[in-house]
């Protein structure tokens, strides 16, 4: 298993790939400094022997910690200091700033970038977690608004632990950034993981000056992530078209769906019903697709939680993965001999991972809380909900989800866990275009007017948020005026 994560789009698993193989750009030795004629490979090998060394250092003296010891003197001090020198930043200690009247105490600045930030923490210091005293927001949410409130573009948190690159993000909602898990790295030997970690966030990439983040290799690497989103935008929007024709016609045509056909020759407005059913279906699909990539189902238990609690949630996540996920469908759509026309069990395993998230509480004994959300109601799909789909259908319309197709013709897969509400904006753009029609038990699109009678558009997140700050700005205010705010 890789020891990174992304979060948001500060960059995406395509852009990654290229790096790792040295076809991103600005991979050259010369690029990090090097003699041109050096061993760029030699030298992330010699980074990485120094790394374990200076890691194993590192642990003997962390298992000595007291109780409460957040380690952070020993975390900069064995560990994360020489990492980063092995990465060629030259960091020293760095006194808190003040900005728009709060302090923001970063613990070290890169001398050689015009004191590029990185923050520092304890080994025993969580990222996320607001600490019990001293600071008042977590040390990620720290570093997140001193970028958005300041000229540098980039910056860095650890807790020599996890490792994570954040990019200035005012407009964004959520968290966005590029993690490493420095511990599962260094204890599972993934030479690999480092050197993309090496290739991606050595001091060279970085903005050498506060005003040049523009045209900084990191940055650089970004706008291409951006620019494979907006492919992977228009690539979606077309293969959830293709998605519900396919799999209406699926439903349709079954056999076994007797009671549909009839259904569809009495009622005018068919198509347009089915289509309804067969939205939800998609958006049922791409939401947990996106939520089990983000691991938002069973996210990690709290360092307080006890060993049973974590035993606990360690074997409901494996129950719900390996048997009941829709990433579990999605690895069968891979294997082309599940795709079998005479079979339809697939079907019935979606709809039960449907039921685990409906408003009643299907999913309680596997610790999933249900949405109580139209999206998942129990009566949403309609008479899809006793309705048969054949395997091949549905794995043939998954493995579509699952890949797209890259500028050099080659299928690379769908990072689901970095797409943005633009993406899923642009799909539901594009599905107002059409209206939908059954004739002789065949589900068609036809241009429609839906969008443009209705007035219905997506709106870009950098327009909904300053409305949105204007319309509560005060309301929060004045809550907080009052005695229990």
């Amino acid at each position: 298993m890789a020891s990174y994560r992304i979060e948001g789009n500060i960059i995406s698993s395509e852009i990654l790939d290229k790096i790792a193989k040295g076809d991103a750009g600005k991979q050259a030795p010369k690029d990090f400094g090097l003699e041109p004629s050096a061993s760029l490979r030699d030298e992330i090998a010699r980074a990485w022997a120094n790394a374990k060394d200076q890691y194993r250092i590192f642990q003997r003296r962390r298992e000595t910690l007291k109780e409460g010891d957040t380690g952070a003197s020993e975390t900069r001090r064995l560990w994360m200091l020489p990492f980063f020198d092995f990465l060629g930043y030259q960091l020293a200690n760095a006194t808190a700033e003040t900005v728009n009247g709060n302090s923001y105490a970063i613990s070290h600045r890169a001398e050689n970038l015009d004191g590029f930030p990185v923050h520092i923490m304890g080994c025993n210091q969580s990222l996320d977690e607001k600490p019990k005293q001293g600071l008042r927001i977590s040390p990620h949410a720290i570093v997140q608004e001193y970028l958005n409130l300041t000229e540098h573009l980039f910056g860095i948190v650890t807790n020599g632990s996890q490792l994570r690159l954040l990019r200035d993000a005012s407009r964004l909602t959520r968290l966005s950034f590029l993690e490493f898990d420095l511990v599962q790295m260094m204890e599972e030997d993934l030479y690999s993981d480092f050197a993309l970690l090496y290739r991606c966030l050595h001091a060279s990439r970085m903005p050498a000056t506060k005003d040049s983040g523009d045209t900084s290799f990191i940055e650089g690497y970004h706008q291409d992530a951006l620019d494979a989103g907006s492919r992977i935008r228009e690539r979606l929007s077309k293969t959830v078209e293709l998605t519900i024709h396919e799999m209406a016609n699926g439903f349709l045509q079954h056999p076994a769906n007797q009671a549909l056909r009839d259904w569809a020759d009495q009622r005018p407005n068919a198509g347009e019903e089915l289509y309804a059913w067969m939205l939800k279906i998609i958006y049922r699909m791409l939401f947990l697709m996106v939520t089990e990539e983000r691991d938002l189902i069973y996210p990690k238990p709290e360092n307080e939680a006890t060993p049973d609690d974590k035993d606990k949630h360690r074997r409901r996540r494996s129950i719900y993965y390996d048997y009941y996920s829709i990433q579990r469908l999605r690895r069968l759509s891979e294997r082309r001999q599940f795709a079998e026309e005479r079979h339809a069990d697939l079907w019935k395993a979606m709809r039960i991972c449907f039921r685990l998230f409906s408003g009643n509480s299907y999913g309680m004994a596997l610790g999933i809380a249900p949405l109580n959300g139209e999206l998942f109601g129990s009566h949403a799909l309609g008479l899809l909900e006793q309705a048969e789909l054949d395997n091949r259908t549905l794995l043939t319309c998954l493995r579509r989800l699952n890949y797209f197709e890259n500028e050099r013709g080659q299928q690379v897969r769908v990072n689901y866990g970095s797409l943005d509400v633009e993406e899923f904006g642009s799909v539901y753009e594009g599905l107002l275009e059409y209206k939908a029609v059954v004739e002789n038990h065949r589900f068609t699109f036809q241009q429609g007017t839906g969008r443009s009678s209705s007035g219905s558009h997506y709106t870009p997140d950098e327009l909904v948020h300053p409305l949105i700050k204007h319309s509560l700005d005060h309301l929060v205010e004045d809550k907080l005026k009052e005695a229990d705010s």
